[in-house]
């Protein structure tokens, strides 16, 4: 005969399947399928790129950009990571089922989507295709290229990437220094928009009657100041300033006025909160001995200044 199936157990296995005598079916123990949803969590986090302002509208949702291009390179990925985390020198495989099996499980119960490379493409640059172009079948029967070649290119696309991580990992370095000491290190990153995109008169589509005429270039260029107290900036500018090196340099020194005038802004305004507080407080200290001995002590304990007369 069925019962009905335990409240507490239905609700903490909402998708699980029921027995034969109605009872919820408990989610068996999977460890080697456990280990590689432990990995692809903790490596996708590591070395994955997050936008800043997702499109979806559920807040709980994750998602993250991987630069491999297929499942067999992130498996590959997944297993020279793990020997560098565990210090181990026999690798342990990663099969493909079991890939998609943890890939579809943080999908599923913890909102955490995983995207390959080959669907965004700013994960990827020229030379990342150049390399996977190099040792795809189609080219390898083209060029008659032999085994050692093969290996030399596998290995020439590891070290991009890896190279690749590294300057990431830097980069979030100093980001992340620059968020905790924002008075003494600033990190500043900027980048600038097709001048097509830009151009004025702008249509959203083509237009035959504007092609052939000349239109005033402008050029759009937004920048993030990590630590600074105008995070997000936005700079135009137009042709009669040449697109080279000077300007970077233009760009950047104009970020640092910004930036300065307004920090400069936002530390007097502080100071004179903290005059208006010291005020205050030796207003009450008058009919607080106590506060009054707080601040003998505060003085006392303070760092004195000796400045003494030159002789003659």
């Amino acid at each position: 005969m069925l019962r009905t199936p335990d409240k507490e157990l239905r609700r903490q296995y909402v998708h699980a399947p029921l027995t034969a005598r109605g009872a919820v079916r408990k989610p068996g123990i999977a460890v080697k399928t456990d280990r590689v949803t432990d990995l692809l969590r903790h490596y996708s986090r590591a070395n994955g790129c997050h936008r800043p302002n997702p499109k979806h509208k559920s807040l709980a949702r994750f998602h993250t950009y991987l630069p491999h291009k297929e499942l067999r390179e992130l498996a590959d990925a997944l297993v020279a990571w793990e020997m560098e985390r565990t210090k181990s020198a026999k690798p342990v495989p990663v099969h493909m089922s079991r890939l998609k099996a943890a890939r579809y499980a943080l999908r599923k119960h913890e909102q955490h989507w995983i995207t390959l490379g080959s669907k965004v493409s700013l994960m990827r640059c020229a030379t990342c295709d150049m390399l996977d172009n190099m040792v795809k079948p189609s080219f390898i029967s083209e060029y008659r290229r032999t085994g050692q070649e093969i290996a030399q290119d596998r290995l020439q696309k590891d070290l991009h990437v890896a190279t690749a991580l590294r300057q990431r990992a830097f980069f979030d370095s100093l980001k992340a220094k620059a968020m905790a000491e924002p008075e003494t290190l600033w990190c500043i990153t900027l980048d600038g928009m097709d001048q097509s995109k830009t151009q004025l008169p702008h249509y959203p589509r083509y237009n035959k009657i504007t092609d052939g005429l000349e239109r005033l270039k402008v050029h759009a260029e937004g920048g993030f100041c990590f630590g600074g107290p105008v995070p997000i900036m936005g700079l135009l500018n137009f042709s009669d300033l040449r697109k080279d090196s000077s300007l970077c340099v233009l760009t950047v020194e104009r970020m640092l006025d910004i930036q300065w005038s307004q920090f400069m802004t936002l530390a007097e305004e502080r100071q004179r909160v903290r005059d208006a507080k010291a005020q205050a407080r030796a207003a009450a200290a008058i009919h607080d001995p106590a506060i009054a001995q707080e601040i003998r002590d505060e003085a006392a304990a303070a760092p004195s200044v000796h400045t003494g007369e030159m002789g003659t």
